[in-house]
């Protein structure tokens, strides 16, 4: 019979023999490259700049060190949670992908005390479920989806949501929810997930108190082939500083083209508005617009949004075809949205253009240098840059009746095996 009392060994070594083995200031460095890299991919999934295989790259990095610290066992659980003391997101990020991975209940009630501090907290703890195999924390979302705290309610949606694991039981019951966040993330999952048989819902949800509940039941429907509410949801969210960018993708992807023609007119016609006629031309995606496009890329203020445009419709990579160029020193400040949107060289653009004109009809939709079809949206989805992928997505939603919204922000190992090789 063994002996309780004795000292157990694995391979071996001694428990206190192991401890001895881990080099900890390695399991330092993965804790807190895993945190910096995490940072980096929530900025890269937004950015104009990457395409899927280098974020691909990018997340096989994080990876690598997030396996790291699961290698490293209860020394790896306590140097993620030593990079909680500066109050950082990505920390809290990595501390909760090992919690929930390891079920460690302790550790899961820490992450959760500290998601409220910051929105950006609350998104951390979010990622950290999103990345971890559905099966293995949906055991946590079912208790994290019950009362009484509705920002637990409202991570174990977007958690569910990144999966596409909802189903019409569970977002009927959130789409009751006293809290407004709450209610408007169920209706942004409806849409994400193409649950036509909780259409009803969303139509009732046009009539919400809550402004932001309007957008995303606006939105839900606009993905599900409704131009009406497409207009909706760019007149809801246009004034919004958070909801803006997608509405115009929103507005201008889904709602009646002639409508959208003329909302970029008024748009247009107010300088304040210039950057937003800009991209909604660019979401539009109608080369009779390109005059104009090409007038814009010869601007002080705007040229950078203009190039984007550009590229939005033609799939030109103006750095790639040597048509960018130096900022001019005059040049405002960039947005930081568009920190890293090249500066075209309206010259070389406008020469271009001439040369590629003929192959673009008037009237016409474009995304990514072809008319928009479910094969050119998943091209893009393929090989395009992130806001054009995000663009594609949209599209795709919008023209298969039966195609979830695609996650264009996952994981981008579980993107890529949507694919064939």
């Amino acid at each position: 019979m063994l002996d309780a009392s004795a000292p157990r060994f694995v391979f071996g070594f001694a428990p206190r023999e192991i401890s001895a083995l881990v080099n900890h200031p390695v399991v330092s460095e993965h804790a807190s490259e895993a945190a910096f890299l995490w940072t980096l991919h929530r900025q890269a999934v937004r950015a104009p700049h990457y395409t899927l295989d280098q974020l691909a790259r990018l997340d096989e990095r994080l990876l690598a060190h997030l396996a790291g610290l699961q290698v490293a066992g209860a020394a790896g659980a306590r140097a993620a949670f030593d990079g909680l003391g500066g109050g950082e997101a990505g920390a809290l990020f990595v501390a909760s992908h090992l919690a929930f991975e390891r079920r460690d209940l302790d550790g899961m009630r820490h992450v959760l005390a500290l998601a409220p501090v910051d929105p950006r907290h609350a998104r951390a703890v979010c990622d950290a479920l999103a990345w971890i195999p559905l099966d293995q924390i949906d055991w946590s979302l079912q208790r994290l989806q019950q009362p009484p705290l509705a920002l637990h309610r409202w991570i174990a949606c977007a958690a569910r949501s990144a999966h596409r694991a909802h189903t019409n039981s569970t977002l009927e019951f959130l789409l009751g929810d006293d809290d407004a966040t709450v209610r408007a993330g169920a209706l942004q999952a409806v849409g994400e997930h193409k649950l036509g048989e909780l259409r009803p819902l969303l139509a009732a949800a046009l009539r919400d108190d809550d402004a932001h509940c309007r957008f995303r039941a606006a939105t839900s429907l606009a993905l599900m082939g409704d131009t009406e509410a497409a207009r909706t949801a760019f007149e809801t969210g246009l004034a919004s500083a958070e909801l803006c960018d997608e509405a115009i993708q929103v507005g201008m992807r889904c709602g009646d083209p002639q409508w959208a023609r003329e909302a970029i007119r008024v748009l247009a016609a107010d300088p304040v508005r210039r950057r937003q006629a800009l991209q909604a031309v660019g979401a539009l995606g109608d080369p009779a617009t390109m005059p104009w496009l090409l007038d814009q890329c010869a601007g002080a203020q705007h040229a950078a949004v203009a190039g984007a445009a550009v590229t939005m419709l033609t799939g030109a990579d103006l750095k790639l075809l040597d048509l960018a160029t130096d900022a001019p020193a005059a040049a405002a400040p960039p947005d930081a949205a568009d920190e890293h949107l090249p500066w075209p060289d309206a010259a070389r653009v406008v020469a271009w253009w001439q040369a590629q004109a003929p192959r673009f009809a008037p009237g016409q939709r474009h995304l990514g240098g072809a008319p928009v079809s479910v094969a050119g949206a998943v091209q893009v989805l393929r090989t395009g840059f992130q806001r054009q992928r995000a663009a594609a997505a949209i599209e795709l939603a919008r023209l298969d009746a039966a195609q979830p919204l695609f996650a264009v922000g996952g994981r981008a190992d579980w993107q890529l095996r949507r694919f064939p090789a």
